[in-house]
């Protein structure tokens, strides 16, 4: 059960992700606000490789196709390439994930503990 000032909307097509929102347990579930205030107090490096990850990770999978009309698909009919450009994707977003993770403990934690948001107030 969901409570507080911002309870998240019934229909998951409209939900704003910019909200946090609390558990019944105390929790709060950190929103896109949170997620802008840790991204804004990294180094300027980190935030330059993250997002040069990301738009190498968006170029993989424009690349791959998947999704997108025939005439968007630019290395249809190349099976080897399409190949490089999956195990790409699949690198860069693993690297994504990782430096992101320990970057931004506040939001996900570290190797040994969960972030402090996640634990109930009481505790």
């Amino acid at each position: 059960m969901l409570h507080g000032a911002n309870p998240p909307p019934t229909d998951a097509a409209h939900m704003d992700a910019t909200t946090a929102f609390t558990l019944a347990t105390g929790i709060r579930v950190p929103g896109q606000s949170e997620a802008r205030a840790a991204w804004l107090g990294l180094p300027v490096e980190t935030r330059d490789r993250i997002g040069t990850l990301a738009v190498d990770h968006m170029l993989q999978m424009f690349l791959l196709g998947d999704d997108e009309a025939a005439h968007r698909q630019p290395l249809r009919g190349y099976s080897a390439a399409e190949g490089e450009a999956q195990r790409r994707a699949d690198n860069v977003l693993d690297e994504l994930w990782h430096l992101i993770e320990r970057a931004l403990p506040e939001l996900f934690g570290t190797e040994t503990t969960g972030p402090a948001w996640a634990r109930p107030a009481d505790q």
